[in-house]
């Protein structure tokens, strides 16, 4: 086999299976749109507040925002578990969730 015979076979393939692909999504073009909101779902209330979680690893600073802002690690929780309030607002924090 030749180099031209090898280099044009896997762009063919590809070009088939691309073909194939617009096929298939022109199919199921219902089941896409109705998965659309559910996409849109997951995206704003599962990886949105994603961000709220790395910013209480951080000294925050809205100037520079969340990924200017000096990473502290547990700083912050080390700080609110030496407070005397610590295991009123936990406790109270604990039977509510439950």
């Amino acid at each position: 086999m030749n180099d031209a015979q090898s280099g044009s076979v896997p762009d063919l393939t590809a070009a088939l299976q691309r073909g194939r692909l617009w096929r298939k999504i022109r199919k199921q073009k219902i089941l896409l749109c109705f998965s659309i909101p559910f996409v849109i779902w997951a995206i704003v209330f599962c990886y949105a507040p994603i961000w709220g979680w790395i910013m209480a690893f951080q000294d925050y600073n809205p100037g520079k925002g969340i990924m200017g802002s000096a990473w502290v690690g547990f700083k912050h929780f080390q700080t609110f578990s030496r407070m005397k309030c610590y295991l009123r607002c936990s406790a109270t924090h604990w039977r509510s969730a439950c």
